[in-house]
């Protein structure tokens, strides 16, 4: 368990949106929300996912907040401003003219917005990147609860540790054991899908950093310009 928090993904429990739900912070940066209810034991939090129960030790969170799922995006939207616009005073005839806008500051304001564009396009790939991510981390939850409960049944039934690890597929459903297999399959297309993209993820990581530093020195130099300053 500790491994799989170690990927340091958000991991998402759909809950009825009817009810409060808690959302666990973990210290990896993790997020695990939908949690309809929960308990201290053996200095674990304990919930029930996927079948089964999770339990993640205490000093692993950092909080635990309560909330309403789909209430806050309402929240957001109705108490959103409306932008304000104030009025321009009306020109006056004696009102100096505008100073001229310099070449160099229009050039430095197309190439922002062109990093702009650039940087937008590379935050859709990162988005579908990790997207892939969160979900081999819920495919890997799922396996590694349904686990559990089989090493869980067969101890039970007289079985060692070893035998039970050996043989706790025995002791689930078949529809749980369609699931394992299932969750398996879709685990190593995930990780071929992400091991094939990962070159290509790194080169816009580092491609982000690029824009990011280019379009700093290029904030720097416009406002130089604009207060009068020599670059």
């Amino acid at each position: 368990m500790k491994k799989l928090l170690a990927a340091g993904l958000f991991v998402l429990f759909f809950a009825s949106l009817s009810q409060a739900a808690y959302r666990l912070y973990l210290k990896n940066g993790s997020t695990i929300s939908g949690i309809v209810s929960y308990r201290k034991e053996d200095g674990e939090i304990k919930f029930n996912a996927g079948g089964g129960t999770i339990g993640i030790p205490e000093s692993e969170i950092v909080r635990i907040e309560e909330y309403t799922p789909g209430a806050e995006e309402k929240l957001k939207e109705e108490h959103v401003p409306a932008p304000f616009r104030p009025k321009a005073p009306p020109a006056s005839p004696q009102s100096p003219a505008p100073p001229a806008v310099s070449p160099r500051a229009g050039q430095i304001k197309a190439r922002l917005a062109e990093i702009d564009q650039e940087l937008a396009g590379i935050r859709k790939a990162e988005d579908k990147y990790k997207a892939l991510q969160d979900e081999l981390y819920q495919v890997n939850l799922r396996i590694q609860v349904l686990f559990k409960k089989g090493i869980d049944a067969a101890m039970a039934a007289g079985k060692s540790q070893l035998e039970a690890n050996q043989t706790y597929l025995q002791y689930l459903t078949p529809e749980e054991q369609q699931m394992v297999q299932a969750n398996f399959i879709h685990k190593g297309e995930l990780e071929t899908e992400l091991k094939d993209k990962k070159a290509e993820f790194d080169q816009l990581m580092t491609k982000k950093e690029n824009l990011l530093r280019r379009k700093q020195d290029l904030e720097e130099e416009l406002k130089g310009l604009q207060t009068g300053q020599a670059f």
